[in-house]
């Protein structure tokens, strides 16, 4: 089977790039269970000081070196790839495959070797000695080996040495290196030994599949077919969700970058679980894609929501000549009016008493079954809150006829709130609750001697929720091979169900007073009035000369009504009216020409 075939599985599911060709592999030999003690399997080898790790001494001029191959997301796969590393000490190996490499004299004649590997497990039992006294002693069980017969040649040279797959449990290993000549390496530990860790990955397990057709069945069946399958159950999910939600959860695209963000955290933190994961489940990836895709394709569902605005309008009148004891006065004298009126700071640019502000809030409506106005917030909670029959109702307190119907933009009600209310609006959207059932129920019953509590122990949600959990963690184990995944999910989808009990809010909005469009008429006209004021100190000259103005006007009607009484008392004493209409004191007309 070739490599490219055995690693489909590991290229598709983890994305990682690269497919190495196959090394020169040395033959193995059948393995036996031997009874090899653990003061045996311990030995580390001699390693020389100042070498890299796994290096060992072969003799004059010669060395040993062992490598091997990490899994993670960068790792280049192949037998020549770049991301061969030596062997630590305490390092667990995850593949089935290390290299042996040589390093001889280039005229050196080839050299025959046999590579022995042998691996167990450790066991604590109590052993009594001659004298009766008992004590604790760790022995190896479970012993195996193996052994491979290979040819290195002069230089530097490489043997890839298979090793027996251990995907359930952890094991021990030791391999040492021998000429065929020499005793038994692992009965007799000498300094070309190396111990490790080892525990197969599955992503080291070959795809199934041994042809063209075998990878087309394999993609589709555990790629295609469960893509497709989870996105259509979640798009048929999420369309009754949306519909009863009145709106999909328009969730905000931050939230898709965190967690892309998150995803990758996870992959470079977790690799090893995910890829064994996915690798032994490759469909789980297909769905988690499919679900993905449902969510996101909920967004583009069309909503029964329509915009509503609420504006609330306040005018304050400002003196624009302060004088007595308005707060400020002195200062806007002293500063030639570059300080606020009553505020003590400095007056902003296009300051000017007499400012109409208003604060616009627009919350999207939908009407529920009965007609009832309710306010729509966005967010996956709310949505999955009104989803479940959670709600947000709108509730006036005041006079309805302060709506105003919008024919054009994009809101279709206009809502005017009380001018003098701090806070009109009170606005509590829907949301969860997080809710134990009650294990001990209180009942209150009558009796012949009279009322009665009696207490009942109430089981049944804990012993289905546990049955339910205890179900998900076998689903896990048995489709993915990871029952802490399938209590995640189960554990999940209980919470979001049951725990989560979805709780309506409201929406209170103190709304204007009867007849308020015309208050409201006249302060805009106020206020147009006022915009023309551009800055303080247009607003105090135009004020001054027209005080100006209504000063003199006031002077000159004084005089005239002086006038006016002069003439009445000449005509009283004298009979005869003066010959011309006086004015200043003169009377014009009265002197001829000379």
């Amino acid at each position: 089977m070739r490599r490219s075939v055995a690693l489909l599985a590991v290229v598709i599911v983890t994305g990682s790039l690269g497919l190495g060709a196959v090394g020169p592999v040395a033959g193995q030999s059948g393995g036996s269970v031997t009874d090899l003690t653990l003061e045996q399997l311990r030995p580390n080898g001699q390693h020389p000081a100042n070498a890299p790790p796994s290096v060992r001494a072969a003799g004059s001029y010669s060395e040993y070196a062992v490598k091997v191959l990490p899994t993670g997301l960068l790792v280049q796969e192949g037998e020549k790839s770049p991301s061969w590393r030596y062997l630590e000490k305490g390092r667990t190996v995850n593949r089935d495959k290390l290299q042996l490499w040589s390093k001889r004299g280039y005229n050196a004649e080839q050299k025959e070797v046999i590579v022995r590997v042998a691996y167990w497990t450790t066991e604590t039992r109590t052993v009594t000695t001659d004298e009766g006294s008992s004590r604790e002693e760790t022995i190896a069980q479970n012993v195996s080996t193996h052994s491979t017969q290979a040819t290195l040649g002069p230089g530097y040279d490489y043997l890839t040495i298979n090793l027996r797959s251990h995907f359930d449990t952890q094991r021990n290993a030791v391999m040492c290196v021998q000429e065929p000549e020499e005793p038994n390496c692992l009965e007799e530990p000498g300094e070309t030994r190396w111990r490790f860790e080892h525990r197969t990955s599955a992503t080291s397990k070959a795809a199934p599949v041994n042809s063209l057709g075998g990878q087309l069945a394999w993609g589709y069946g555990w790629l295609v077919l469960p893509f497709f399958g989870v996105a259509a159950v979640t798009l048929y999910g999420g369309r009754l969700a949306v519909k009863r939600a009145k709106a999909p959860p328009n969730i905000s695209p931050i939230w898709y970058v965190v967690g892309a963000i998150v995803l990758v955290l996870l992959l470079i933190v977790g690799w090893d679980w995910i890829s064994n994961t996915l690798a032994t489940a490759p469909w789980l990836i297909s769905a988690v894609a499919g679900i993905i895709l449902g969510i996101m394709a909920v967004e583009w569902f069309s909503a029964e929501t329509y915009n509503a605005l609420f504006l609330r309008f306040s005018l304050t009148d400002g003196d624009p000549d302060p004088v007595g004891d308005a707060p400020g006065a002195d200062s806007a004298r002293a500063d030639g009016g570059e300080t606020a009126l009553g505020t003590g700071g400095p007056r902003k640019p296009g300051d000017a008493p007499g400012v109409l502000s208003a604060d616009a809030v627009p919350i999207p409506f939908a009407r529920g079954e009965d007609g009832i106005r309710t306010a729509v917030r966005d967010g996956l909670r709310q949505w999955w809150a009104r989803a479940r029959g959670a709600r947000s109702d709108f509730v006036p307190d005041g006079n309805m006829q302060t709506r105003i119907e919008v024919d054009q933009g994009p809101y279709e009600e206009l809502y005017l709130l009380h001018p003098e209310d701090e806070e009109p609006l009170e606005y509590e959207p829907e949301h969860h609750e997080m809710t134990l059932p009650e294990l001990i129920e209180h009942e209150e019953v009558e009796t012949e001697e009279g009322t009665t509590t009696r207490r009942r122990v109430h089981l049944r949600p804990y012993v289905l929720g546990l049955g339910w959990l205890g179900a998900s963690a076998g689903i896990g184990k048995l489709l993915v091979q990871s029952p802490i995944l399938g209590l995640l999910i189960g554990a999940g989808a209980l919470t979001a169900v049951k725990i989560a009990r979805p709780i309506s809010g409201e929406l209170r909005a103190n709304l204007a007073p009867l007849h308020y469009h015309r208050a409201l008429a006249t302060m805009l006209t106020h206020a147009d009035g006022l915009s023309e004021a551009k800055a303080w100190d247009t607003l105090f000259r135009d004020l001054a000369e027209e005080r100006a103005e209504n000063k003199a006007d006031k002077a000159e009607l004084q005089d005239e009504q002086s006038t006016s009484q002069l003439d009445q008392l000449f005509d009283r004493f004298t009979g005869e009216g003066p010959v011309g209409r006086m004015s200043n004191g003169e009377t014009e007309g009265a002197h001829g020409d000379d």
